[in-house]
Parts: structure tokens; C-alpha cells; sequence
């Protein structure tokens, strides 16, 4: 039977939340695995439509209407948050010519559902119920991003992600991401 759903946009710290999980006997299986037994069940959002994901991504993922569906279910939810530049960074790093505007989407669903599934924000010492998540810092650097990122240089991150930086300063992003820093996601970059 499953006790609990950790659903998350991709890139958004998924891996530390499943790994704090497990490291208290509560193993995880994915989405495409349902007939398992273990207790908890991940899924990556699209929020919009999952024909948009990369075909080797699609059976991990689940849609907006299902994620609607799960959270008016009594069972918890857990939902990764993470700095949503960091995330297309990261990303772009590893598939430079993929677009990666669900990573938003999901994550914008997420945030708007924050009332309905426990935010967990994923940071360097970040905690989650005592526990010190495990954040590995595997970042590829195939595009001088994470050093533009890691010296504050937002000028070349703007310049190299300008729709994506775009859309994270419209106004639709405000709220979301003031819920972000209210759980201590550190956005210095939101102000530039």
C-alpha cells in the first residue's frame, strides 16, 4: 500500500528528499514501478502535457490533472524545491539542446499547490525532519553557467537563459517565488 508520494520537478533536489527518505527505512520505487511494495512512490511532474517530455523521461513522469488528483487524496505528499535558475542550470548543463521550460511549469504547479503537499526546500544544509538532506553537488559545467552562478555573474546567466530569466522576473513568479525564500531559498539573483 502506498503511504506517501514524493513528487517533483526535475532538477529540484528529487534525489536528496528520496535519499533521506530511505535512510530512514522508508524505501521509494517510481511512478512506472506502481505494482511495488514499497511504501513511497516518485513521480516527476509535467505540468504540461507529458507528449512534451523527452521519450526516455516519459514513463517517470505524471501530468498537472493527475498531480490535481493525488493532492485531493489523503495521502501525503512530499514536493522537492529548489532554486529554479540553479535547476535550468543544471539541466542545461547536461542537454543544452533540450528546452527546459516543464522544469518551470512543474515546478509553478508545485508552488501554486503549496497549501495541499509538504514544500521540502532543497539547499547546502537543508533539513528535513532532523534530518541533514544530502545534497551531492554533480553539477556539470559544459557551459561556464555554474561558475557565472557561483560568482554571482548574473549578466551572463541573463544573457545565455534570457527567456527562461525572463519569465522567472514576470510577474506571475512573484508570489512563487517569495513562498520560495519564505522557506529559505536563497534567490540573490531574483533582485538583479
Amino acid at each position: 500500500m502506498i503511504k506517501f508520494f514524493i513528487i517533483s520537478a526535475q532538477h529540484t533536489g528529487t534525489w536528496a528528499v528520496i535519499d533521506n527518505f530511505e535512510r530512514r527505512g522508508k524505501p521509494v520505487g517510481l511512478w512506472s514501478d506502481l505494482g511495488h511494495s514499497k511504501p513511497g512512490v516518485h513521480a516527476h511532474l509535467s505540468a504540461g502535457s507529458i507528449n512534451n517530455i523527452h521519450e526516455l523521461d516519459k514513463k517517470h513522469h505524471i501530468d498537472k490533472s493527475m498531480f490535481n488528483l493525488l493532492t485531493h487524496s489523503s495521502t501525503p505528499i512530499y514536493c522537492p524545491i529548489r532554486d529554479p535558475l540553479a535547476a535550468i542550470i543544471t539541466r542545461e548543463n547536461r542537454v543544452p539542446n533540450l528546452e527546459h521550460w516543464f522544469i518551470l511549469e512543474g515546478l509553478a504547479t508545485i508552488l501554486d499547490s503549496w497549501k495541499r503537499v509538504e514544500l521540502i526546500p532543497v539547499y547546502k544544509g537543508a533539513t528535513f525532519r532532523g534530518k541533514k538532506l544530502l545534497i551531492k553537488n554533480s553539477w556539470q559545467d559544459n557551459t561556464g553557467l555554474k561558475a557565472a552562478y557561483n560568482k554571482k555573474d548574473w549578466q551572463t546567466i541573463k544573457d545565455y537563459l534570457a527567456p527562461y530569466w525572463e519569465r522567472l522576473h514576470s510577474p506571475e513568479w512573484i508570489t512563487r517565488l517569495q513562498l520560495m525564500q519564505s522557506y529559505g531559498i536563497n534567490l540573490e539573483w531574483y533582485n538583479k
